[in-house]
């Protein structure tokens, strides 16, 4: 029953969540750079994962969220959170 009562819980918050997350990939400023996982190969950023330690990107987000490994929409939120920062970190003069 316990199982049961954390899966009705996640699917009370998933729905808000996906429309947030639906918003965050449909922005005019995201433009589909945040959409899927930086490749510093194609991207010739040698020294990306050397910046950035814990990459994330929307698609992963997108992925967690369908497959129900957000505990809590907190964790959801630090997730998205971490998207901007890594690109604030890796883009700061």
């Amino acid at each position: 029953r316990h199982l049961d009562d954390l899966a009705s819980g996640r699917d009370k918050f998933r729905a808000p969540l996906m429309l947030i997350l639906r918003k965050l990939f449909e922005h005019r400023s995201n433009k589909g750079i945040f959409n899927a996982p930086v490749d510093p190969v194609q991207l010739e950023l040698p020294d990306y994962f050397d910046k950035i330690k814990h990459p994330m990107d929307l698609g992963t987000i997108r992925s967690r969220l369908d497959n129900d490994e957000y505990p809590s929409p907190e964790s959801f939120a630090v997730d998205v959170r971490l998207v901007y920062s890594n690109a604030m970190i890796y883009n700061s003069p």
